[in-house]
């Protein structure tokens, strides 16, 4: 849902990026995740690289339409640089997910209700889409819920190149 009221939607926002911060500089949580073919990864494997992970849902309209303006910073940036990837949860139709998918770059992982509950708690998320930028080392380097595609580029460059 939107919050239509300007002053109040403002005022929330600000709250949830000062909560944000209180993660910024901590380790990722390091739970595992089955990927599409059933092979079981965790954010840890990926250490040495810049993560860039979207917390969405197939249900989620401006979720779906984030993904799309993002789209082509997979390419700018380049994959090898930066793995690009995408959590949902039960809430989410897994034949829905499965399609939608195909057209969606990066890695895809549909958590159970467990794995979901847990990252929901862990960063006190209150609504989707929200995102993270994990630093080489594995530590949360942004949690936020919207930026623009040019401010995403800067963030994932400025990570990249540390």
């Amino acid at each position: 849902r939107q919050i239509r009221n300007k002053e109040l939607r403002n005022s929330f926002q600000a709250k949830l990026q000062e909560r944000a911060k209180l993660m910024e500089g901590r380790p990722a949580p390091d739970i595992p995740f089955k990927d599409i073919d059933g092979k079981e990864m965790r954010l840890s494997d990926f250490k040495g690289k810049v993560l860039y992970v979207d917390f969405w849902a197939t249900w989620c309209g401006g979720c779906r339409q984030i993904i799309k303006e993002y789209e082509p910073l997979k390419k700018e940036i380049g994959e090898d640089k930066v793995a690009f990837i995408y959590l949902t949860g039960p809430s989410s139709i897994k034949k829905t997910w499965d399609i939608l998918i195909q057209d969606i770059a990066g890695e895809h992982y549909w958590l159970n209700k467990e794995q979901w509950g847990y990252l929901w708690n862990h960063f006190q998320m209150t609504g989707l889409p929200m995102y993270l930028i994990i630093d080489k080392k594995g530590n949360i380097a942004k949690q936020f819920t919207h930026v623009t595609a040019k401010e995403l580029k800067e963030l994932l460059e400025l990570e990249v190149n540390k």
